[in-house]
This record gives structure tokens, sequence and C-alpha cells, in this order.
């Protein structure tokens, strides 16, 4: 529990990935919820024919203010957050481990919104090793090897 709601310590490459494992995971579930409570036919809006109505596109038109789909929207916002949480928890630990304050994790998130932030959090968090020995954030999560 301390890897997904702890901001504070560092953790090596191995826990980060489980923390994203983690948070796949709750994805899929999320969308498994979705699926099992919300009725497909109640997500779109439909005619007095009973038919989905179409777009200028061809494509069924979503009902978003149908009172049927708030479980979804409950399911999604809970997620969304639980999501975020864990994204900066374990991105804080990892940037930790890497010898640099939390606080460049917020520039990384901002920056996701223009791709490089994805590549930078990618590879600096989840490819490039940590500093060795303890540093002010910790021990080193990783046992050094003899």
């Amino acid at each position: 529990m301390n890897l997904l709601f702890s901001f504070a310590g560092r953790i090596g490459r191995g826990k980060f990935w489980l923390g994203v494992l983690f948070q796949f995971l709750l994805g899929l579930l999320a969308m498994a919820l979705i699926i099992m409570f919300v009725p497909m036919s109640s997500m779109f809006v439909v005619g007095p024919d009973g038919q989905p109505v179409l777009d200028a596109l061809g494509q069924s038109q979503f009902d978003y203010a149908n009172p049927a789909l708030m479980p979804a929207y409950i399911i999604y916002g809970v997620v969304t957050l639980l999501s975020l949480w864990w994204f900066f928890a374990i991105s804080i630990k990892r940037m930790h481990d890497r010898g640099r304050s939390g606080w460049w994790v917020l520039l990384m998130f901002l920056l996701m919104f223009v791709i490089v932030g994805s590549i930078w959090w990618l590879v600096d968090l989840g490819i490039l090793e940590g500093e060795e020995g303890e540093n002010r954030w910790g021990p080193n999560p990783v046992p050094v090897k003899d």
C-alpha cells in the first residue's frame, strides 16, 4: 500500500513498473464495471423509431445527459482520481530515486500533453537507473550487488 499511496521515500524501476501495472489493471476493472452496470442501450441517443440517431459522420451520438449513465460517471471519476494519486505517488518516489525533487513530476505531467513529457517520463523514470547509495530521500531501494 505504501507503494501507491505514499509520496515519501524511493522506489526502484521494478516497483515503478509494478505501480504502472496496477494503474493499467485499475483501468481494465473500471471498464469492466461500466460494461457490467451500464446498459449499452442507454449510452446512445435513440430516435422515435428506437434506432440510434447518427451524426454527420454516420456515427451514433453519445447521450451524455442520460441519468442511466450516472454509475459510469461515478466509476470513471473515482478511478481517475485514484489513478492520478497513484501516478504522482510512484512518479515522485521514482524521481527521488533518481536524486531529484518530486516537483519535477509536476513539470513532466504538464508536458505530457505535448508528448515530450511522456517520453521523458518513460526514459527518466522507467528506464534509467536510480542513484547508488543513500540520498536525501532515503536508502537505495535496490540492494547493491558486490
